[in-house]
């Protein structure tokens, strides 16, 4: 069988080379692209809810959100309730770099589906997200029962 996150990896570290170059760097880091896409595509999001929109941890968003108001990517606004969340809101300059980051996101989705049939596409899409699923609810149900992540069962 092959060895999938072996491949997923690979993928993974090319795609982001490849964003690289597309969107030269200079304008943001890349590993800042997937955050760019989500406050761009849900203004006013709170810090926590663009952590389980992107299925990362609060403590890298709050890198990552700080690191985008540093370079004036962003504009937080208290909220009107809770004044502990900030609303997460695209500043003029992140929504004028956004369109880049999407136009570099395309070329390499095209990229890797170069070559494919439709139906492949699609039979793909629906094995990844099944994928995405099988391990989202392994790993939500290890932390219900208390197990560590290492304890996972093979």
């Amino acid at each position: 069988m092959l060895d999938y996150a072996k491949e997923i990896s690979i993928i993974h570290r090319y795609g982001i080379i490849l964003m690289d170059s597309k969107i030269k760097s200079e304008l943001f880091p890349v590993r800042l692209a997937p955050y760019i896409a989500v406050i761009c595509g849900n203004p006013g999001l709170s810090q926590e809810d663009i952590a389980a929109e992107l299925r990362v941890d609060k403590g890298s968003v709050a890198r990552a959100v700080n690191k985008l108001h540093s370079m004036g990517f962003i504009d937080r606004v208290e909220g009107e309730k809770d004044r502990r969340i900030n609303r997460i809101y695209p500043s003029e300059k992140m929504l004028s770099i956004h369109e880049i980051n999407l136009k570099a996101r395309d070329e390499i989705l095209d990229i890797l589906i170069r070559g494919m049939t439709e139906e492949e596409i699609e039979v793909f899409d629906r094995a990844i997200v099944r994928m995405r699923e099988n391990v989202v609810t392994e790993v939500s149900g290890c932390r219900k029962t208390g197990e560590k992540k290492g304890d996972i069962d093979e």
